[in-house]
């Protein structure tokens, strides 16, 4: 009858139905597996990278300071442990260690005192947004000039992110500055704050 015929027709539809949803029910698991093996794939392949690249920063910082074994083990350790507490990843901490040894070459002879400083240069880096090769460029010189110790780099730091801070000079000036005025500052007994002070002042005439 007219009826039945309707009613096999509606369960064929429903069948097909059933068949075409669960014929796309596993085409989208089948994508969202894809999509999720190709996420997983991808971040494993930056650890990698990251790995990498950490590993090489390293050995350029064995071939640069002479460290190995226990001495080049203490600062991988330090730049891993530098890297939680900063802003900066553990390869950009150890590219900073370079800088720092490239700016005081007499850290070269103590880790600690590398650390020390170099731990210095990322809070400064930090605290006044300059990239790590101008902090650790300025921090280095302006420690030398000064005759500073390796503990005294965060005193240091103060007076610099405070120089910047509430100063007219921005970091760079400051260090440009610094650099021809402050061993002739040391030299006659001006001290590095006041030797900042009075470049703040100028720079906030125009000079």
């Amino acid at each position: 009858s007219a009826s039945a015929g309707t009613v096999s027709g509606l369960n064929r539809v429903r069948a097909a139905s059933t068949s075409l949803g669960g014929s796309l029910a596993s085409l989208f698991k089948g994508i969202i597996g894809i999509t999720v093996a190709m996420a997983a794939w991808r971040t494993l392949k930056g650890a990698v990278l990251v790995f990498v690249e950490f590993e090489q920063a390293i050995a350029d910082l064995s071939a640069i300071t002479g460290a190995v074994g226990e001495d080049l083990q203490f600062l991988s350790d330090s730049a891993r442990e530098l890297a939680k507490v900063s802003r900066f990843t553990a390869r950009e901490v150890a590219e900073a260690f370079k800088l720092v040894a490239s700016a005081q070459p007499s850290l070269l002879k103590s880790g600690a005192a590398l650390r020390e400083v170099t731990a210095a240069t990322l809070l400064l880096a930090g605290a006044v947004g300059a990239d790590l090769s101008d902090a650790a460029k300025i921090l280095g010189t302006s420690m030398n000039q000064f005759g500073a110790s390796s503990n005294q780099a965060g005193k240091f730091v103060d007076i610099l992110a405070a120089s910047v801070r509430y100063g007219s000079a921005t970091m760079l000036e400051l260090g440009e500055s610094l650099k021809y005025v402050g061993a002739l500052a040391d030299k006659v007994g001006i001290s590095f704050v006041q030797t900042n002070a009075l470049l703040q002042i100028l720079a906030g005439g125009g000079l």
